[in-house]
């Protein structure tokens, strides 16, 4: 039963669903893992836009505010700003793993989305830059893992999570520059003169900007938890 009040506070912000979660037999037993995981994947989807008053952000839609990843091959460095990022209250929870005896949680996410933004390719011995849109059409595999504990305060159960773990596995991804960018790119010597080399690590370099996209929303995912859980809504 503490198991079940652990994991009800910190998926729901609001006493209705923490019953909800209760009633709909969530104990240890046949079951369990199931039930606790349609739990989580019903409060990532019902709140991803979030829920102001209690402090809830929004992670569908998400805005990233930069993402920086350097491509030593081509000595470049590709700059992503107010990335808006949709799809993660389509979240799939795949896997889910209690460990009471460690105080411990973990959760395997699955998700597509589509993030489009500001870009901008710069060419770091050169201090050029190259600039435009993109438009990222990718799927990744999240795993959440952190620590709780149980306090007492002014007379009520308080949970803390502690600080989150999260592993990322790109599962696909397309990326599509806008055509000012592909233009500016296809007419530029430096840019083509490590076209070769671009082409030669464009799936890492893809696969590097997704799992960053999915780290920076599963960090805010990982925080309204902490939130709901310190209000002890239930």
């Amino acid at each position: 039963m503490a198991a079940v009040k652990i994991l009800a506070v910190l998926l729901i912000v609001s006493s209705v669903f923490a019953e909800k979660l209760i009633k709909d037999n969530c104990k240890q037993g046949p079951g369990f893992d199931e039930c606790i995981k349609k739990a989580v994947q019903d409060f990532f989807q019902n709140y991803s836009g979030g829920v102001p008053d209690k402090g809830v952000k929004p992670v569908d839609p998400f805005v990233i505010d930069h993402i920086e990843v350097h491509t030593e091959e081509t000595g470049t460095k590709t700059h992503l700003t107010n990335l808006n990022v949709v799809g993660f209250k389509n979240v799939k929870v795949s896997e889910y793993h209690h460990d009471e005896a460690a105080s411990k949680e973990r959760f395997t996410l699955k998700f597509d989305f589509i993030a489009e933004g500001p870009a901008s390719l710069e060419f770091v011995s050169k201090g050029k830059h190259l600039s435009g849109t993109v438009k990222y059409n990718g799927g990744a595999t999240g795993i959440i893992s952190y620590s709780y504990s149980l306090k007492k305060e002014n007379g009520q159960d308080v949970y803390e999570i502690g600080p989150e773990t999260i592993e990322c596995q790109s599962q696909h991804v397309k990326s599509t520059p806008s055509d000012d960018l592909q233009k500016a790119f296809d007419s530029d010597p430096d840019a083509q003169a490590v076209k070769d080399k671009f082409e030669e690590v464009e799936s890492g370099h893809e696969a590097e900007v997704v799992c960053k996209i999915t780290k920076a929303v599963l960090k805010q995912a990982v925080e309204n938890l902490r939130v709901s859980a310190r209000q002890g809504d239930i």
